[in-house]
């Protein structure tokens, strides 16, 4: 069998051609030690942002006490819907008519 080239492009390493890797022994341990930096940051980043969650709730329970919020205010939406429902059925003189806006007066008898 013919030697291999190592996998990587702008490497030119030759590799034995009974070894069973498709990169040199130079590039494996770079990958390997680039790896490790890499779960070694992502680690460190989780692990800062878990501080600032948790930062961020002791705060916000600190700040906030029952005692300093706001009384609840009553609903004026409703009290005013109510108010206009009053005036409306006050307002109302067609409760004579009949579903089709004519009254009984003006209705024909003969369908009776």
């Amino acid at each position: 069998m013919a030697p291999k080239k190592c996998a990587k492009e702008w490497c030119k390493e030759i590799i034995p051609s009974e070894s069973s890797n498709k990169h040199c022994n130079a590039c494996r341990e770079r990958d390997r030690d680039n790896q490790r930096a890499r779960r070694a940051r992502l680690k460190e980043q989780a692990k800062i942002l878990e501080e600032r969650k948790a930062a961020k709730k002791r705060a916000r329970d600190s700040d906030h006490d029952s005692e300093e919020r706001p009384a609840q205010r009553t609903r004026q939406d409703s009290q005013k819907t109510r108010e206009d429902n009053e005036e409306r059925e006050e307002q109302d003189d067609d409760d004579d008519e009949s579903i089709f806006g004519e009254s009984d007066n003006t209705v024909s008898k003969q369908y009776y």
